[in-house]
């Protein structure tokens, strides 16, 4: 077989076989590698010449898989990138949510302590009003006291009977006008407009 022939042979092949096993179309070094396959199948060559059309074989499928291995890197990067954003994106706005939440909150402590000192401000001046009404508390009591004490003694000097001995010492006629004095009974008359009758007679 003519070298011409294989080479048609070979993309005849590489056209007829390319639709069966890959679905995307193949490259130029994949077609290359094609046909120096087939080439090495159906063509008796020298042990020289064929070692060399194997190690191309080799070289472009190690380029290949290094151009494959490039583009996934650039497809990994290019979905980091995008992932790098949207985490940033996502933190900017979580940053600023919890900004706000941190200023609402320290403003609410801030009224809530302001509202504090207001409260302890009002709760010493009712501590200092209820001192001065306990001392005031104490003073009436002390008054309520004294003024008991001398009701009692009072009370006591008007249920006292005179003593007898004293009496005895007296003027007759003084001791009857006591006696006198003693079972009168005072007697207020009054109309029906609340007016002292006896105070006009």
């Amino acid at each position: 077989m003519q070298p011409k022939e294989v080479q048609e042979n070979a993309a005849k092949n590489s056209k007829e076989e390319a639709p069966d096993n890959n679905k995307q179309e193949l490259t130029m070094l994949q077609t290359i590698s094609k046909a120096i396959n087939i080439i090495i199948e159906k063509v008796k060559l020298e042990k020289k010449v064929k070692t060399l059309l194997e190690d191309i074989v080799k070289f472009i499928s190690d380029a290949e898989e290094k151009e494959k291995k490039r583009a996934e890197n650039i497809a990994r990067q290019s979905e980091v990138i995008t992932l790098h954003k949207a985490i940033k994106q996502s933190l900017t706005k979580l940053h600023e949510a919890l900004t706000k939440q941190i200023d609402g909150v320290l403003g609410t402590i801030g009224a809530t302590l302001e509202t504090t000192e207001k409260v302890l401000s009002g709760v010493q001046e009712l501590k200092e009003e209820n001192k001065e009404i306990a001392n005031k508390v104490g003073k009436v009591n002390d008054t309520a006291d004294k003024i008991a004490d001398t009701t009692q003694s009072y009370s006591d000097a008007l249920t006292k009977s005179p003593a007898v001995s004293s009496r005895s010492n007296l003027d007759p006629k003084v001791l009857g006008d006591m006696e006198h004095n003693a079972c009168q009974i005072l007697i207020d008359v009054y109309d029906d407009e609340d007016n002292n009758i006896l105070s006009k007679a």
